[in-house]
């Protein structure tokens, strides 16, 4: 094995040089990045790394650099030869060549020296690529493309040992073909430890993925946002439409508003706004929501100030801890989320846990809940309701919001969203990453519907696993700007509460006996 070689595998015609990697365009080094997203992608080394964004946002180039520079990390092997193997997969091999091969072409085109393709349609891909590194080194990345589904896995890659594998719009593919891939890369086996000059040398192993945001219920949403899979990491570009986008300097902001206007809504929030999307009948609670503006970047640590509550009873009790600022800055910094069938006690008991771990020492200032939760007690057997047994449990007096309805709870919560960031671009609003039922509510959980058995428009929210944690979320914004803020604010229309209302065309009266 120590004298293992593919025959002939860098002689090339009589006067023609091995390209050199230091071109400005296949050189990884020297590659704009689209912005810091596209760049800690590209350069990532976790286990599975996927990067989402909206259409035209250099994902792919990223992805196909990103071959390069894992490469690059290679130990040489003993002949001074750099050898890298990897794969390029898609849900199916006509796909495959739909995308990622015209993709591969722009950088590595056919009939170049040093680049030879092999297949066709409905048969697997190989690319062999072989470069001269700056350092005098020659590098040979072999690239094999399969069409691949749960159940031809194993099949195509059992016994395969590589470096790495770049999964095409990888939210196309079923949740266990990343970890299985994962499995091929993992453990270093090629080009083989006899090979190697330093038998002992590291050798990297990653897979990763470009997609554009699917449907919330998709895997991606499950494994990489809501319960994170040890090892997984998802890079989340900006909107289109937003000032952070990436890849500004081939794509503009005037495409993104165009397709805006024409595409459907639930497809220009995947497509534009690289937001999860809705699966099923309703309409999402609060459109005003950004990812990258309403979900903080780190975890949101407590400020020195008093805690408020909002909850909601029934059964799945749910509750949101929070803080508001002085200056108008809403910070939601907890979840509470519990079983179907949690009773009032053991809610209680789950709620007191979580205040003594993490917020020992900050005072509860005020605690709202849903008003039906206060009542229903046999006050003569004096039992207490739902509430009162919460408020007794960390001694408060929990309060009923003045209404119930709908529309007024979310006006509540969609007024500090829309009030977008301040002077010096904080946010009004923000939620704690680490709140993900809170997280997977706002991208699309969270919806409302109209009530199919009523003939009047009247509308309700979707019961599901999100809609009881986003209740008491309601209720605790509700609770702070209270029923005359709400009200006042949405008479305001969004208008400054120091700007005249619009006139009715009548001057005021000065004569009160007319």
């Amino acid at each position: 094995m120590t004298t293992w070689q593919i025959p002939h595998e860098f002689e090339l015609p009589r006067n023609v040089a091995l390209p050199q990697l230091a071109g400005a365009e296949i050189n990884p080094m020297q590659l704009d990045p689209p912005g810091p997203v596209g760049e800690a992608y590209m350069f990532g080394t976790d286990a599975i790394e996927f990067i989402m964004g909206p259409v035209g946002s250099a994902k792919t180039t990223c992805s196909i650099f990103r071959i390069l520079i894992s490469s690059l990390r290679m130990p040489v092997c003993s002949d001074g030869v750099i050898r890298s193997r990897g794969c390029v997969v898609h849900a199916n091999l006509r796909a495959l060549y739909r995308t990622a091969v015209p993709s591969l072409q722009q950088f590595f085109k056919p009939g170049s020296p040093g680049v030879e393709y092999s297949g066709g349609q409905d048969r697997p891909l190989q690319l062999t690529l072989r470069f001269q590194t700056p350092s005098g080194k020659k590098l040979q990345i072999i690239i094999d493309g399969f069409g691949i589904t749960k159940d031809s896995m194993e099949e195509l890659l059992r016994g395969y040992q590589a470096n790495f594998a770049w999964c095409v719009e990888a939210d196309q593919l079923d949740s266990e073909v990343p970890p299985f891939l994962y499995s091929r890369v993992a453990q270093g086996r090629y080009p083989g430890k006899g090979l190697l000059a330093d038998p002992e040398a590291a050798v990297p192993g990653s897979v990763w993925g470009d997609l554009n945001a699917p449907l919330i219920t998709n895997y991606i949403y499950t494994d990489f946002i809501e319960k994170p899979r040890p090892g997984y990491v998802l890079h989340r570009q900006p909107s289109g439409l937003s000032d952070k986008a990436e890849n500004r300097k081939f794509v503009s902001k005037e495409s993104y508003e165009k397709l805006d206007q024409t595409l459907p809504p639930d497809k220009s929030r995947r497509m534009v706004k690289a937001e999860f999307g809705v699966e099923g009948d309703g309409a999402l609670v609060y459109s005003s929501y950004r990812f990258d503006i309403h979900c903080a970047k780190k975890p949101l640590q407590p400020l020195d100030l008093p805690l408020l509550l909002g909850s909601d009873a029934g059964g799945s009790p749910a509750l949101v801890i929070g803080q508001y600022t002085p200056k108008g800055h809403m910070r939601w910094l907890d979840e509470l989320v519990t079983d179907p069938g949690t009773g009032a006690g053991r809610f209680a008991e789950y709620l007191v846990d979580l205040l003594q771990s993490k917020y020992r020492g900050l005072p509860i200032s005020n605690g709202w809940g849903d008003p039906s939760a206060f009542h229903g007690a046999d006050r003569q057997a004096g039992e207490l309701s739902f509430m009162e047994i919460v408020g007794k449990a960390i001694n408060i007096h929990m309060l009923p919001t003045v209404t119930n309805d709908p529309s007024a709870r979310q006006e509540s919560v969609d007024w500090f969203l829309r009030r977008g960031v301040d002077e010096s671009g904080f946010p009004y609003f923000q939620h704690c990453p680490s709140m993900r039922v809170v997280q997977g509510g706002f991208q699309g959980g969270f919806k409302v519907v109209k009530n199919i058995h009523d003939s009047s428009d009247k509308v309700a929210f979707l019961k599901n696993k999100f809609s009881h944690v986003h209740e008491g979320g309601q209720y605790l914004c509700y609770g702070v700007r209270g029923h005359a803020g709400v009200i006042n604010d949405a008479a305001r229309a969004g208008r400054p509460g120091n700007v005249v209302p619009i006139s009715s065309g009548k001057g005021p009266r000065k004569d009160f006996n007319l």
